[in-house]
Order: structure tokens, then C-alpha cells, then sequence
């Protein structure tokens, strides 16, 4: 009797971790957005800092660094789409980056917001290797932005 109901903890237990346990995430996969630091990287409620995946948005002034053409409209374009608003955060094959950033893609409702960016002309598509879902759809939306000189495809040389 002890051994059968040993083997059934055991059996238990290697399915709760081969298939349960990877599939639980100690990140959140929704949360209201709190900050917006600029065109790609916002905070969350909790204070969770998120980089979106696929795409990069022109920086803003920083202390270290002056800011590129297009970083602030960038960023007012992410803070209209998101700020006070409850995501839903999607994650690729990387967790997070070398700044313990997690790495997301990001949605409010249905609008796919990493896409809308890059679409709109507010960032460019950067796929980095793993992360790499979306890539094929931001290089294309991309290119529709550059054809129809929308955002900084027009106002940035």
C-alpha cells in the first residue's frame, strides 16, 4: 500500500512538473500600464518594467545620450496606446534582456501594439534572434510604412 501510494506521488509530481509547472508563468500576463518610458519600454502596476520584442522605437533625451529624430513623437504615440490601460503580455522565447526587462510582445484589446508602431511609422522593425514570432509581419508592415512615409520615414533623414 505505501508503495503504491508513493508511486502515485511520484507519478504526480513528474507530471506536475513536465507539464504543469512550465506552463505557469511568475510573470504577469496582464497589468495596467503605469509609466511609458519611451517608444518601446513601458512599466506596469507591480513595477515590472516590459521592452517590446520586434521592434525599436527612436530614443528620447537621456542623460547619457541626446535624443533621436522622432524619440519624443514615438514615445507620445506609445503613452496614447497604453498608458492607464490594462495589457496583455504575450512572451516569445526569451524572458527578459540584459537589463531584466521582460521582452513582450504587447496588446491592448485586439490592436497588436508592437505591430501598430512599427505600421504607423513610430519605431522600425528589429526582430533579435530568438524573439523572432513576428518578424516576417514587421518587416512587411515596415516596408508599408516606408512606401506610404509615415512617421519617421518622412520626418527623419
Amino acid at each position: 500500500m505505501k508503495q503504491a501510494i508513493a508511486g502515485l506521488l511520484i507519478s504526480f509530481f513528474g507530471f506536475f512538473h513536465q507539464q504543469i509547472l512550465p506552463q505557469m508563468s511568475i510573470y504577469p500576463t496582464s497589468a495596467k500600464v503605469t509609466y511609458v518610458f519611451d517608444g518601446d519600454t513601458i512599466e506596469l502596476s507591480g513595477g515590472a518594467r516590459v521592452r517590446y520584442i520586434g521592434m525599436n522605437a527612436p530614443e528620447i533625451a537621456h542623460p547619457k545620450s541626446r535624443a533621436q529624430c522622432f524619440g519624443k513623437e514615438a514615445a507620445d504615440e506609445n503613452k496614447k496606446l497604453v498608458l492607464g490601460k490594462t495589457v496583455t503580455l504575450v512572451s516569445d522565447t526569451t524572458d527578459k534582456d540584459a537589463y531584466g526587462r521582460l521582452l513582450r510582445y504587447v496588446y491592448v484589446g485586439n490592436a497588436f501594439i508592437n505591430d501598430e508602431l512599427v505600421r504607423e511609422g513610430y519605431a522600425v522593425a528589429e526582430p533579435v534572434k530568438p524573439n523572432l514570432k513576428y518578424a516576417q509581419e514587421f518587416y512587411t508592415d515596415q516596408e508599408s510604412a516606408k512606401k506610404m512615409k509615415r512617421g519617421l520615414w518622412s520626418a527623419c533623414p
